[in-house]
């Protein structure tokens, strides 16, 4: 329209979020090979130092010939133009050719094998995650580990699976979620309890290395506040050791100890659901129904929109016949 401004996105951005769109459709094959044109156009946008990807340099690769191309349905055409010309930037620039050059790349390369694996082809999925972002990869999130350990798990490789969940804790020891496929695997607790130290320590230093950045750039205000965070760090997350602990304590149905260090955590942190759904759960494995429904009305009170575990809420109230209450 006349006198509104049009804003134009980076060339990867309008493959990315054609992907989106197949990928949230279900068109999982198609999103594979438009979140490879994204990749390929973003190697090239780094590696011509183009940065933003807004540079006359891509014009040839990334113009809109080649989104026509792809809206046609000539996906492979264009995807191979956009990773050969890329991989020419690449080594051209001294670069690899095959690990994510930035935390964009990264990201495009996590949907990529997110979509592979819907297909099943979990083979090539794990590969394009183990290839893009090793452990030493810079722009490697706990996103892609958490994603390689179900992969793996899948794959029926459990062990591969365990050392992947173990990385997701140290990238990010807020990741409950792999504690717990690890409680599942069997895996060694100390080396669970280990990981979660680092992941403590990772975010300790990141925070403190925030403070520094923003101490040097003038705004000390920002930067006292990131140090003073990166103290309290450690204080702050010292109760996930005990979550995992109670986690471990249930694998290996010490139902009762698991109970009590879970009610120790709830005085903590009162009105926590996810302690809460913790203790309702192992409350139904002891058949103390009436309990558990209890600690879900509690749950319900707190959040009475979340959906976690009103399965079994639903299976609690269906026993006891209380229709009402279950629609």
């Amino acid at each position: 329209r006349p006198g509104v401004p049009v804003v134009e996105l980076a060339p990867h951005l309008n493959y990315e979020i054609l992907g989106d769109c197949s990928a949230n459709t279900g068109q999982h094959r198609r999103s594979v090979w438009l979140y490879r044109r994204a990749a390929g156009v973003r190697r090239l946008a780094v590696a011509s130092g183009a940065g933003s990807g807004s540079g006359s340099g891509l014009g040839s690769v990334a113009g809109t010939g080649a989104l026509s191309g792809i809206l046609d349905g000539d996906l492979s055409a264009s995807v191979a133009v956009a990773e050969a010309a890329a991989e020419r930037a690449c080594r051209m620039a001294g670069l690899s050719t095959t690990a994510a050059l930035d935390a964009t790349e990264a990201n495009l390369r996590l949907k990529e094998a997110r979509a592979l694996s819907a297909l099943g082809s979990l083979i090539e999925a794990s590969n394009v995650l183990a290839d893009s972002v090793p452990p030493t990869s810079p722009f490697r999130t706990y996103a892609h580990s958490m994603l390689l350990g179900e992969i793996y798990l899948t794959s029926d490789r459990n062990g591969e699976a365990a050392s992947a969940y173990l990385d997701a804790i140290r990238r990010n020891a807020y990741c409950l979620e792999a504690v717990e496929m690890l409680s599942i695997l069997g895996s060694d607790q100390s080396d669970v309890l280990n990981a979660i130290e680092e992941g403590v320590q990772h975010r300790s230093e990141k925070a403190k290395q925030s403070g520094r950045e923003q101490q040097e750039g003038g705004r000390d205000s920002d930067a006292h506040a990131a140090l003073d965070a990166s103290v309290q760090t450690v204080h702050a997350l010292l109760p996930l050791k005990e979550i995992a602990t109670a986690l471990f304590l249930a694998k290996k149905n010490n139902v009762a100890a698991a109970l009590e260090t879970y009610r120790e955590l709830g005085v903590k942190f009162p009105n926590n659901a996810y302690l809460l759904r913790k203790v309702a759960t192992l409350q139904i494995s002891t058949s103390d129904d009436v309990g558990a429904e209890a600690t879900f009305r509690n749950i319900r009170q707190i959040d009475e929109h979340g959906m976690d575990g009103l399965d079994l809420y639903a299976q609690l109230l269906q026993r006891r016949g209380a229709i009402p209450e279950l629609g």
